[in-house]
């Protein structure tokens, strides 16, 4: 069961992403590549520390989602949100920095501490880009994404902080992603409506 559940959010990582990647290439959807960049390098390293900490198959979603990582951050830095605030840059710093102290972090629960702490920070550059712009922004692989990351905890043969605290960190800043998007754009249809009907 735990394979077929891996399986699913391998799926769900590979080709829920389809109508976001539809979306950036009609010009519709513009990824902000910092956050891209630095949740992908962070899934590469959540990645890692699932499989050291014997999270078995149920790793397989966090290596699948590292790739379409690459992909979409790459087309992001080539097309994507280009409009770079010092909020972005800082964020981008801060990234850095939580990334270095991960390297010399001691014990494999300081190091994902910090990995869900530097996956947070790379938020904030989308979350912002979202409120300003928000139709710029897809929901689906947010939405997907959680349920890929609940199939995938489901799937990790050890339940651990170490192996569920990046995918429980993930799915909660999706999640914020989705009401800041959703949350936006209703607000800015209802002041389209009263400027319409003044």
């Amino acid at each position: 069961m735990k394979e077929l559940a891996s399986g699913a959010a391998v799926a769900i990582a590979v080709f829920g992403t389809g109508p976001y990647v539809v979306g950036m290439l009609r010009g519709r959807i513009r990824p902000h590549a910092f956050t891209w960049l630095v949740w992908t390098v962070t899934t590469m390293i959540a990645f890692a520390g699932q499989l050291v900490g014997n999270g078995g198959i149920g790793a397989a979603a966090a290596g699948a989602s590292a790739l379409v990582g690459v992909a979409i951050s790459g087309y992001a830095f080539w097309r994507g949100e280009r409009s770079y605030t010092r909020l972005d840059w800082l964020c981008l710093a801060g990234a850095a920095i939580a990334l270095v102290a991960w390297g010399f972090a001691g014990g494999p629960l300081t190091a994902v501490i910090l990995i869900a702490l530097v996956d947070a920070i790379g938020a904030v550059p989308t979350i912002r880009k979202a409120f300003a712009k928000p139709d710029d922004e897809g929901i689906s692989p947010f939405v997907l994404a959680n349920f890929k990351w609940l199939l995938a905890i489901y799937a990790l043969d050890h339940l651990n902080l170490p192996t569920l605290l990046f995918p429980a960190t993930t799915t909660a800043v999706n999640t914020a992603i989705i009401i800041v998007v959703l949350g936006r754009r209703a607000q800015l249809q209802s002041r389209r409506t009263v400027d319409h009907t003044a």
